[in-house]
């Protein structure tokens, strides 16, 4: 897509995203401030209510995105650009070396890369764009694998480097826990297997 898009902005949705059709006039003003590299918006439920699968889903990403993400912005931790609903600006992808695809979380690495050479994200929480849930075990387990395995990718890449940079000590220990979150699975299988 950068190949193509010849703007100094560039808005990415995923094929199951709506957004509402003032997004970009809710959007754009924040790049006025030529630090902001990222505005995110929050991901809003299509199908919240088709299933028990859908009404978990909706829950645990509105915690991801109305706590974790607003508390993170709002103290001035890093935030993700979380792969879809959000704009970028050209010059933040291109100065932090581009898209690149050594993680499954791309989206994630580039969010680091950028914050590491000094661009800011805006997260707006009020804004959210619509996007419909996985319907199927499958898939969301397949989701749930990619995001995981991605995380971890990105914290062997990108950790060493953010621990050795100027970044405040918030900074880093929010990193830190972030991108090592999912290895609470592994405590939790050993903790259980503790049990027998």
């Amino acid at each position: 897509g950068m190949k193509s898009a010849r703007g100094q902005f560039v808005a990415i949705f995923d094929a199951d995203f709506v957004p509402d059709p003032g997004f970009l006039r809710r959007t754009i003003h924040y790049f006025t401030d030529a630090q902001v590299g990222m505005v995110q918006a929050r991901w809003g439920h299509i199908n919240r209510e088709d299933s028990v699968l859908t009404r978990a889903q909706a829950i645990f990403l509105d915690g991801h995105f109305l706590i974790e993400h607003t508390s993170r912005n709002r103290s001035q931790r890093w935030i993700n650009f979380n792969g879809t609903a959000g704009i970028w600006r050209r010059d933040t992808i291109v100065d932090a070396g581009g898209w690149q695809h050594d993680t499954l979380t791309e989206d994630v690495d580039l969010s680091y890369r950028t914050q590491l050479r000094g661009w800011q994200f805006v997260f707006l929480p009020r804004l959210a764009c619509p996007a419909e849930l996985p319907p199927e075990i499958g898939a969301f387990k397949s989701q749930q694998h990619r995001w995981t395995k991605g995380s971890i990718q990105t914290a062997k890449k990108l950790l060493p480097t953010l621990l050795r940079s100027k970044a405040p000590l918030r900074v880093k220990v929010e990193a830190f826990f972030h991108l090592t979150s999912p290895m609470c699975y592994l405590y939790i299988t050993l903790m259980a297997l503790l049990f027998y």
